[in-house]
C-alpha cells in the first residue's frame, strides 16, 4: 500500500474533523425541545445592583473603600541609562517651564510683556518694530524697521531699516511695495551694508579655525522684483538687482587679525577690488504654511536660477542655482509639539577662480551652520540639513493667541564644496543645540539659543530664523550677495 503525502495526510485529517463536528452538531439538534410558534416566553433581566451595564458586563456596585495594591517601582539595569537619558533631554525644558512660570508670578500685572510684544512684532498697518542682535563677532547691534502699509488706499506699503552697533556695523534698507491688483506686487529696494569684522579662513570645507582673519566688507545693491501670487500657495518671482561689493582691512586691529596680513602669499580673488554686476533671477515656491507664528503648519518649497553678469571689477558671468525644503510636523494646536525639517542646496555654475570671494557662499543667515560662527566657510556650493523639535512651555494672555515661548532643540549638518564630488560624509559639520523663540499667533519675534560644534560652543540672540527665511524678500532686507 502506498504511503500518503504530507499534504494528503493533512487534508484527510481535516476532512474527518469536519465529519465529526457535523455530527454531533446534528445530534444535539435532534435532542434539543421544539416549541411552537404560539408559545412565547420572557427572559429575565440580568442583575445589575442598580448600576448599569456596559460592554464588558454588569458594573458593580460602589465600593465603600479602595484597597491599594502596591506595585515594584524597581527597573531592570538596561532601564537606568535609558531613564537617565531621557532625564538629560528632559531637564532643559523644565527649568525652562519653571523659570518663565516664576517669571510671570514676579511681574503679576504690570504689562511688561505686552510692551515686549508690541516692540518685536508687527501690526497690521503701521508702527515701528525693533531690531536686535548679538553674535560672538559682531557683538551687539540693534536698529528698527519702520513701516507704513496704509498710504493710498493701501496700494503702496513703505519701509525703512536701520541697524548700527557690534563692529562698524551699519545697516540701511528702504523699500516699497506697491501692489498691481490682489495677487500681484511690485518691490523697489536699495541698501547698503557695512560688516565691520567679517570672517575670512580660506575657501573651502577644509578651511582651519587657526586661520581665522577679518576684513570690513561693503555691499550696496538696488533693484525691483515682481511677484504672482497664484492658488494653492503657488507664487514666481522675477527680480533685477544691481550689486556693488568691496573691502578693505578691519578698523579694529588691535583686536582681529587681518585678512591681508594672514593671507598675504595666498590672498583670495578680487581682493582689494571692487566688483559691479547685474543679476537676473527667477524663482518659484509653494508656501502654505500660512503664518511664522506658533501653529505653522504645512511646507514651504523654493526653486531659484540666477544670472550673474559683471559690469566692472574681476570676475566673470556665472549662474546660481537653489533648492530649499521645509516642512513642520505637529503642531496642529496652539499648545501642540512640532517638528521642523529643513533640506537647502546651492551653487554657483562657475569656477572659484572667476567669482570674486565675496560674492561665494557662505554658512550665514538661512545657510547658517549654528555651532559654527558665520562666514566661518566659503565655497561655490553648499549642503545643508536642519531637525529642530519645537515644545511650548509658556503663553501670556490668551492660550496660542499673546506672547509665547518654545523651547527648542536642534541638530544642523552640512558642507560647503567646490564640486559635488567633493560632499562626503567625513567633511559635513555636525551642530547641537537649544533654545528659546518668542512667538505669537501670526509671527515669529526673536530667538535665544546656545549651540556646540567640535569647534565652538556659541551663544545667539537674533529677531530672524533660519526657517522660512524668504517670506520677506528683498524688501525686507534680505541680503542678494549671494541670493539665500
Amino acid at each position: 500500500m502506498r504511503a500518503l503525502s504530507p499534504v494528503n495526510s493533512i487534508l484527510c485529517a481535516a476532512l474527518i474533523a469536519c465529519a465529526l463536528v457535523a455530527l454531533v452538531t446534528c445530534e444535539a439538534s435532534a435532542q434539543a425541545p421544539a416549541y411552537p410558534d404560539s408559545v412565547s416566553h420572557t427572559v429575565q433581566p440580568l442583575t445589575f445592583d442598580g448600576t448599569g451595564t456596559s460592554a464588558w458586563g454588569p458594573i458593580s456596585a460602589t465600593a465603600d473603600s479602595t484597597a491599594l495594591r502596591p506595585v515594584d517601582p524597581s527597573m531592570s539595569a538596561w532601564e537606568y541609562p535609558v531613564a537617565g537619558l531621557w532625564w538629560l533631554i528632559k531637564l532643559p525644558f523644565a527649568l525652562i517651564n519653571h523659570g518663565f512660570k516664576a517669571l510671570v508670578y514676579w511681574r503679576g500685572d504690570i504689562p511688561f510683556f505686552d510692551t515686549i510684544e508690541r516692540l518685536l512684532s508687527r501690526v497690521p498697518d503701521f508702527g515701528l518694530k525693533a531690531k536686535a542682535e548679538w553674535t560672538p563677532t559682531s557683538g551687539f547691534r540693534y536698529g528698527a524697521q519702520l513701516y507704513e502699509n496704509r498710504p493710498f488706499d493701501g496700494n503702496l506699503h513703505l519701509q525703512y531699516t536701520f541697524v548700527a552697533g557690534g563692529r562698524d556695523d551699519l545697516v540701511n534698507t528702504v523699500g516699497t511695495r506697491t501692489f498691481l491688483g490682489s495677487s500681484t506686487w511690485l518691490d523697489f529696494v536699495g541698501s547698503y551694508h557695512r560688516r565691520g569684522a567679517e570672517r575670512f579662513n580660506g575657501i573651502g570645507p577644509g578651511s582651519s579655525a587657526d586661520d581665522e582673519s577679518f576684513f570690513a566688507g561693503r555691499y550696496t545693491w538696488t533693484g525691483a522684483s515682481l511677484r504672482q501670487q497664484f492658488d494653492h500657495g503657488l507664487a514666481a518671482e522675477a527680480r533685477v538687482l544691481y550689486s556693488d561689493v568691496r573691502n578693505a582691512g578691519p578698523r579694529q586691529l588691535d583686536r582681529f587679525d587681518s585678512t591681508e596680513d594672514l593671507f598675504a602669499s595666498d590672498l583670495p580673488h578680487g581682493w582689494s577690488e571692487r566688483s559691479t554686476g547685474m543679476s537676473y533671477e527667477f524663482e518659484f515656491m509653494r508656501d502654505v504654511t500660512g503664518t511664522r507664528g506658533r501653529g505653522v503648519r504645512g511646507g514651504l518649497q523654493r526653486a531659484m536660477v540666477s544670472y550673474f553678469q559683471p559690469t566692472s571689477g574681476p570676475g566673470e558671468e556665472f549662474l546660481h542655482y537653489r533648492l530649499a525644503l521645509e516642512q513642520f510636523i505637529g503642531g496642529s494646536s496652539p499648545a501642540g509639539r512640532q517638528l521642523a525639517l529643513k533640506f537647502s542646496w546651492s551653487w554657483m555654475d562657475g569656477s572659484d577662480e572667476v567669482i570674486h570671494f565675496q560674492r561665494l557662499i557662505t554658512n550665514h543667515g538661512a545657510d547658517s551652520f549654528r555651532g559654527y560662527h558665520g562666514f566661518r566657510f566659503r565655497d561655490r556650493g553648499i549642503i545643508g540639513g536642519t531637525a529642530e523639535y519645537r515644545y511650548p512651555v509658556w503663553d501670556y494672555g490668551q492660550v496660542g493667541g499673546g506672547l509665547g515661548a518654545d523651547g527648542y532643540v536642534f541638530y544642523d549638518t552640512g558642507q560647503v564644496f567646490s564640486g559635488h564630488s567633493n560632499v562626503r560624509m567625513r567633511a559635513l559639520t555636525h551642530s547641537l543645540g537649544l533654545g528659546i523663540r518668542l512667538v505669537n499667533a501670526d509671527d515669529f519675534m526673536a530667538r535665544v539659543e546656545v549651540a556646540g560644534s567640535r569647534e565652538n560652543f556659541l551663544f545667539r540672540f537674533s529677531v530672524s530664523q533660519i526657517f522660512q527665511h524668504a517670506k520677506g524678500g528683498v524688501f525686507d532686507g534680505r541680503v542678494p550677495i549671494p541670493m539665500r
